[in-house]
């Protein structure tokens, strides 16, 4: 969605996201696929030609609070230091530190597109988190692309 939003002449096709997918995986080995880690998220950006950091409100491995057995945690530990080693040779920058309405306003006022990684549980009941792109706002709402993708 990030892509099409910064490219708007880019096609997309089903199997464009899911390469994207499975490069950001975190690899969850669960009874669904594996989310999208937010540094695997900034290196298949990287490898599609784009600048982009990363702000992530905690330090720790992401989604380890998931109730999983020791051994798929680990899994999910060498991903988490895997892509941050690749981010690190790669010049991405990561800045830990809480995502503020205001940080998000100012990359809004710039035209760039933000990542988000929300829950739509008051929305529809999925507690399932969705990453989306924030494009704007008004005094009461944030306004999020949305971005069909062709099957092929």
């Amino acid at each position: 969605m990030a892509i099409k939003d910064l490219k708007p002449d880019t096609i997309f096709f089903q199997s464009s996201e899911l390469d994207i997918w499975r490069e950001a995986t975190t690899i969850y080995m669960t009874s669904g696929h594996g989310g999208c880690h937010p540094l695997g998220l900034a290196l298949a950006a990287k490898r599609r030609g784009f600048d982009c950091k990363v702000l992530v409100s905690q330090r720790t491995t992401p989604f380890l609070e998931g109730g999983h057995i020791p051994h798929k945690n680990e899994i999910l530990q060498t991903v988490h230091q895997h892509f941050w080693d690749q981010c690190k040779t790669q010049n991405i920058t990561i800045r830990y530190s809480p995502v503020t309405v205001a940080y998000i306003q100012e990359s809004i006022s710039k035209g760039l597109p933000v990542l988000v990684l929300i829950s739509s549980n008051r929305m529809n009941g999925d507690k399932t988190p969705h990453w989306v792109v924030v494009t704007g706002s008004d005094d009461l709402c944030y306004f999020l692309l949305t971005i069909r993708t062709l099957k092929k």
